[in-house]
């Protein structure tokens, strides 16, 4: 797997972060803190609107807080740093899929976190193995010719594909 530049995380600390979709709207998040420590499994419940989506969205790199700091292993992230250690996959993994094959999909991130492209079949290959799709019988696939369940797991070997430490689910 591609080494990650943290290691493994211990922790997940949030320090007063705040976070507004535009300027002058109401904000989606105010003055959040919170720690998750490293094998602790946390469910974020709550209406529709109180920023579930929105505190998930920054964890896994996707949007940045305006304000507060964001540390993970210890190490501050910030627009600028990385979250090859976040994993993320959307409710709907199988939406995530928009490569020609599997490999293709499920190299994306490790590509676009520098992997070596000598590196990127046994990458693949290990993640695949980890959701149970066979590797030689599903790298050269159309991801949209897949069953249901195949794409889902295809969809999460893509999350799984740089060893992230943390894994953020959307619902």
């Amino acid at each position: 797997m591609v080494e990650n530049e943290i290691g493994i995380p211990g922790q997940i600390k949030l320090t007063n972060v705040s976070f507004t979709y535009q300027k002058g709207a109401r904000p989606a998040l105010v003055d959040i803190n919170l720690v998750i420590d490293q094998g602790e499994m946390v469910a974020l419940i709550g209406h529709s609107g109180s920023g579930k989506s929105t505190l998930a969205q920054i964890i896994s790199g996707i949007i940045y807080q305006d304000e507060g700091i964001m540390d993970i292993g210890g190490v501050r992230l910030s627009k600028k740093g990385t979250f090859r250690q976040v994993g993320m996959v959307f409710q709907y993994p199988e939406q995530q899929l928009f490569g020609e094959t599997v490999f293709e999909d499920v190299a994306f991130g490790a590509k676009n976190f520098g992997a070596a492209q000598m590196d990127l079949p046994g990458l693949v290959t290990a993640a695949l193995i980890m959701v149970g799709l066979e590797p030689h019988a599903f790298i050269q696939r159309q991801p949209f010719a897949l069953s249901g369940g195949e794409k889902r797991r295809g969809g999460i070997s893509g999350g799984m594909v740089t060893g992230p430490g943390v894994f953020v689910f959307f619902e």
